[in-house]
C-alpha cells in the first residue's frame, strides 16, 4: 500500500469515528432534554410542595380541598369559581365543540346558567376533574354535566333545542 492510500484510510476512519462521537453527543443531549422535560411535567402535575411562591401565586385560583370526597361536588366547584346549573366542557380545536359552542353562547345570553370550561384552562380542568371525579367522564369534548343531578351527556347535540332539553332535564323538582 502506498503512503497516500494509508493516509486516506486513516482520515476516513477518523471521520467515521467523529461522526459516531457526534451522534452520541446529540443523543445524550436529546436524552437530557427529554428527562428534564419529563421531570418538569411530573412536578407540574403532582403539585409538589417545592413549587416556588410564584408558582403558588399563579395557581391561586385553584382551590382543592384534600377532603373533597366529603365535600359535595357542587360546593367544590363553587369554591373553584364554577357556579352554574350546567358545566359545558369543550375544546377550541374540537369540531364537535365548534358546532355546539355558538348555541351555548346564545343560551347563556338568553339567561341559561351554563359555565363554559375550555380544556385549555388546565387549572380549572384540574379543579373540575377533582370535583367531578366519578361523575363526568372527561373522555372527550364536548361534555355537558348537570351540576346538581350528576346527569351527563358526552358528545355534541344536533340541535340547539336538544341542548335546551338537556338543561331542562337538569332541574330539580
Amino acid at each position: 500500500m502506498t503512503k497516500t492510500k494509508t493516509k486516506a484510510r486513516i482520515k476516513e476512519k477518523l471521520a467515521t469515528k467523529g461522526d459516531k462521537e457526534n451522534r452520541l453527543i446529540v443523543f445524550a443531549i436529546a436524552l437530557l432534554i427529554f428527562l428534564v422535560a419529563a421531570y418538569v411535567a411530573i412536578q407540574a402535575l403532582s403539585g409538589n410542595e417545592d413549587n416556588s411562591a410564584n408558582d403558588r401565586q399563579s395557581n391561586s385560583s385553584l382551590v382543592i380541598d384534600e377532603n373533597t370526597k366529603t365535600e359535595t361536588h357542587v360546593r367544590c366547584l363553587s369554591r373553584n369559581g364554577i357556579a352554574s346549573d350546567v358545566l359545558y366542557i369543550y375544546g377550541q380545536d374540537c369540531s364537535y365543540s365548534q358546532e355546539n359552542t355558538p348555541w351555548v353562547n346564545e343560551l347563556i345570553a338568553e339567561g341559561y346558567s351554563i359555565f363554559m370550561l375550555d380544556t385549555a384552562d388546565t387549572n380549572l380542568m384540574l379543579a373540575a376533574y377533582n370535583c367531578l371525579y366519578g361523575i363526568a367522564s372527561f373522555e372527550g369534548t364536548p361534555e355537558y354535566v348537570c351540576i346538581k343531578t350528576n346527569k351527563t351527556h358526552l358528545g355534541s347535540f344536533s340541535l340547539k333545542s336538544e341542548i335546551i332539553a338537556f338543561i331542562e332535564s337538569c332541574k330539580l323538582d
